[in-house]
Order: C-alpha cells, then structure tokens, then sequence
C-alpha cells in the first residue's frame, strides 16, 4: 500500500506499498508429458508421446485427450509403460533433486464395498533387466528379474478401511514376477489416513503426484493424491529409504489394477508427466508492511515481513502525481522484519513512500 507522509492538525497520516521481486524457479526438465491427444498409445516421440503397453490389447484404449483401462471381470490387468528411449539409459536423478511424476485419473463404476490394495503403481528401473516391446496376453510376459524400484498399494476405496498408501521397495531382482506379488517387495512404511477416512469416489478426477528426492545417502519418497474437483480431501504420506543402494534411477512406469470388485469397473487417464529437477522452493512469506510508528519529536518509522539476505530500497514521491520515485535508502535485510526510520520528513510538505525488493 502506499504511504502518504504529511503534516495536519491531527499529525502525520498515510499509507504504503510494498512491491515484491519474483524470483524465478530453475525450471524441472521435463521427460514426457503424455495426454494422448492425438488419440495413440503405441507410439513413442517424447517429450509428449510414450508408447503404453497392455495386458490384452482391448484393455487399454486411446481416444484423443484420454486413455481408458478396462478391469478384468476375474483377475488382475497390468499396463505400463517406458518413458526413456534407450533400454539402457534410465533418467538418473542428481543429488539434491527430484523425480515428480503426476498421474491424472478417473474411476468409474467403483464397488462401494471395496476394502482392497486392489491398485498397486510402480515406478522402476528396468535398464538390468529386459523391456517388452508389445502387449501381451499374461502378466508373467513382463519379467520383474533385475528389477528395481518402488510400488504404492492404495487401499481404493470409497472408505478407507487402513492406511490408504503403502510404500514399497522391489527388493528381491531375482523374482521374476514385477507386481503380483509383494514377497518381491519390503514394505518401507504406510500412512495417508486411518479407517473411516473418506476414500476414492467414481467419476471425480484425482491427480497423484510421486516424487523421489535424491539426497547424498538416502531418498525421500513422497505420494500424494489429490482431487481439483473437492479441494478439501487429499491424502498422502512421506518417508526417507537409508537402505545402502536406495534406487534413483527410473525409466518404467506400471499400473496393476485388480478386478472390479477391489477397484473400479474402468479407470481414464487423462495425463501422464515425468520430470526431473530441483524441487521448488517453498513460498516466501507475504511482502507486507506490518507497522508504521510515529517517532518522536517528527520522524516515522516502518516495518515489513523481510526475508534474510534480500535488499529493500525505500522510494519516496514528492507528489502523488509523479512517476520517478527517488530512492533515500536501503536495507539489506538479516531477520524476517526489517525497518527504516526516515528522519528528512520536517523538511517537505508531504511524502509517498513504497518498498521495493531488489533483484
């Protein structure tokens, strides 16, 4: 807000503006951002195109704008994909960055009784180990020997009947089936909710966001699943693996969706993003002035939210119809507040002032 200086019978009045610097973010390199809207799921052209393999070819179509995966009336349906083009070359996440994938999805026709993990989503390096190049008609044609990486089982249900979100680790390379079952895995933690908690519900699109910070000797793993359409519900849960060969390499993506009566009947995809950056820094806190002081005999002080580091230059009008502000100081800032006291003010009729952050 502005801040008009000046002298009356009742003292000194006026008001402010504090003007903030955005600083830029260092951009996440984006690895594909698939939404299928040239209506194929059997071509690669990154970044916006990957190639989605199905078991049964029917289970799993492209419309543009969307993919729609069909649950098996009496098993389980497993799609993947990969989202590097060299077998040999997973995406390598540096140190002190992360791994974000985001999954958008909506279910549809979900049992209202369902208690079930029925969906299991792993994310993996599979460069040790050996790629399909098609759809197939058996689980077991996707071989999980050499392996690596992790799995969330999700308690899909319209009410949570457990911890909704388990993080898993593919700890057994040998085994050769990827998902169908967790004896290939350790289970590393869950959370997200309890029993009774509010679950998924049909035809509500839901964004799940997975990320995998990579720090010296460990990796923090993060899920969390959100809902644009009814902002008040989210789940999610966070964890560190210290395990001594913690994985940071990635190039396959899996769901395994179990039938009907654990899931849904269908599940449309609607996005499907990977990429690889710093993580973003958290918010600043809100440029504003906080107080302004009369101190006496006539001087005035003013005081704003600050962050540690960053210079503030005090400008001031003479006349609120001009355009120069003119600064009369700065303020290099070493605490979350910060103030300046201007002492010149008996000397002109009347005073505008803002603070501007500097680059």
């Amino acid at each position: 807000m502005l801040l008009r200086e000046g002298r009356s019978a009742a003292g000194l009045f006026g008001c402010f503006v504090a003007v903030g610097c955005l600083v830029a973010p260092a951009q996440a390199a984006v690895i594909v951002d698939d939404t299928w809207a040239d209506g194929n799921r059997t071509s690669t052209a990154l970044p916006t195109d990957c190639a989605w393999y199905a078991q049964v070819a029917s289970s799993l179509v492209a419309s543009p704008g969307s993919m729609t995966g069909t649950a098996n009336p009496t098993s389980s349906r497993l799609w993947l994909t990969y989202f590097t083009t060299s077998p040999s070359e997973p995406v390598v996440v540096p140190v002190g960055e992360m791994l974000k994938l985001t999954l958008q999805f909506v279910p549809a026709s979900m049992n209202s009784g369902t208690n079930s993990r029925g969906v299991r989503i792993g994310l993996f390096d599979s460069s040790a180990g050996a790629r399909i190049e098609g759809d197939f008609n058996s689980s077991t044609a996707v071989s999980g020997t050499g392996v690596t990486g992790y799995m969330l089982g999700l308690n899909f249900s319209p009410v949570f009947s457990n911890a909704p979100i388990q993080i898993w680790n593919r700890s057994d390379v040998a085994n050769a089936n990827l998902m169908g079952t967790t004896a290939a895995f350790t289970l590393l933690g869950e959370g997200g909710g309890m029993a009774g908690d509010p679950g998924f519900q049909s035809d509500n699109l839901y964004v799940l966001e997975l990320t995998v910070m990579r720090q010296t000797n460990s990796v923090e793993i993060a899920a969390g699943f959100s809902s644009p359409g009814n902002p008040a519900w989210s789940v999610s849960h966070s964890l560190t693996n210290t395990d001594a060969n913690p994985v940071f390499r990635f190039d396959t993506f899996a769901v395994r969706w179990e039938r009907p009566e654990q899931t849904a009947a269908s599940v449309r995809f609607t996005r499907f993003k990977v990429e690889v950056g710093p993580p973003a820094p958290p918010p600043p806190p809100p440029f504003r002035i906080t107080s302004i002081e009369r101190v006496p005999p006539e001087n005035l002080r003013f005081n704003w939210d600050s962050i540690p580091g960053r210079t503030y230059e005090i400008q001031v009008l003479e006349d609120i119809g001009q355009t120069n502000w003119t600064g009369v100081g700065t303020v290099t800032a070493n605490q979350t507040a910060s103030s300046f006291t201007d002492f010149s003010i008996l000397s002109v009729p009347q005073r505008f002032y803002r603070v501007v952050e500097l680059p």
